[in-house]
């Protein structure tokens, strides 16, 4: 995503409330399951931190999603500078926050779907 100068540099305020981000990982938590954590390593390019460490598919989600829904709904605000606010936070959550969390998520939903189409087959 490039860089976006701001015409403005209003804050908004979270218009997520804590009862629906709670409701969605609560829908989250028992959806996943047993699948919800998983093993990887923290930074692979650095090769003094190799251990690995427990991820949680709902804190990785519930993350991701924090982050573009209130990206998202300072956008549909169609206050003047809004949507260039809502682009900085796209690209600036994605590096610095919910980006991470979607590598380590992505590659853990990956190896339990495959694990459960073996299971399947086998059955």
């Amino acid at each position: 995503m490039p860089w976006v100068e701001l015409k403005s540099n209003k804050e908004y305020d979270d218009k997520l409330s804590a009862e629906s981000l709670q409701q969605v990982l609560v829908t989250t938590a028992a959806r996943l399951d047993e699948a919800r954590y998983y093993w990887h390593v923290f930074d692979p390019t650095d090769e003094a931190a190799l251990e690995p460490v427990c991820g949680d598919l709902l804190d990785d989600l519930g993350d991701i999603y924090k982050d573009l829904k209130y990206a998202l709904l300072i956008f549909q605000l169609n206050l003047e500078g809004c949507k260039e606010i809502a682009l900085l936070d796209f690209k600036h959550d994605f590096e610095m926050h919910w980006g991470h969390h979607c590598m380590n998520a992505l590659a853990a939903i990956h190896f339990y779907i495959k694990r459960y189409r073996q299971l399947v087959s086998v059955s």
